[in-house]
């Protein structure tokens, strides 16, 4: 029986997490703008609280927001556990930080977080809608999502296509494709 789709994917980041930073990540790619764009929401809104990472990685939007929001609570969930080691060795974040988790089975209860950040992460999950329903779930302000790949083939829309289990309480736009890699960016947030 050959490996799924989630083990050939885990295996890789198995065996390439101690230079996944330096293969997917560049300082002002569409993810780091993303991010940017969620601080200056953040900032504006004055809403500073607490962050979720969900798909960390290696830590970088958890360490980006750690730095901007100092005071903030900032935490983050990864799948891979020497994806979450490199997150330690190369960025500095504790395993308190940066746990185990699941993004369709977020281990949170509604509202915890102000922000729910999703870089570079959807692409990986077969189920995806339930996957931002989980965000959508966990986050009390609103939801940050960067991808790109098989999620940024949609135009501008006003609300993510396929997902239905956001509260209605949040309002949605969707931007994409924005470039050859087709990137794609949501924002949603409570109105």
């Amino acid at each position: 029986m050959p490996p799924s789709d989630e083990a050939r994917q885990r295996a890789y980041y198995q065996a390439t997490a101690a230079s996944y930073h330096e293969r997917h990540v560049g300082e002002l790619d569409e993810h780091g703008l993303a991010l940017e764009l969620l601080m200056m929401l953040a900032r504006h809104h004055g809403v500073v609280g607490s962050f979720l990472d969900v798909g960390a990685g290696t830590g970088r939007a958890t360490k980006t927001l750690a730095t901007a929001f100092r005071q903030a609570r900032v935490q983050g969930i990864e799948p891979v556990a020497e994806l979450r080691q490199q997150a330690e060795i190369q960025n500095g974040i504790s395993g308190d930080d940066l746990r185990e988790g699941d993004a369709l089975q977020q281990p949170f209860a509604v509202d915890s977080f102000d922000w729910v950040v999703g870089t570079g992460v959807l692409h990986h999950i077969r189920h995806w809608p339930q996957a931002v329903a989980e965000m959508a779930r966990v986050a009390r302000y609103g939801v940050r999502i960067s991808d790109t790949n098989n999620i940024g083939k949609f135009l501008m829309t006003r609300t993510p296509p396929t997902v239905t289990a956001l509260p209605p309480a949040h309002c949605c736009w969707a931007f994409g494709p924005t470039s050859a890699a087709a990137a794609f960016s949501w924002i949603c947030c409570s109105c």
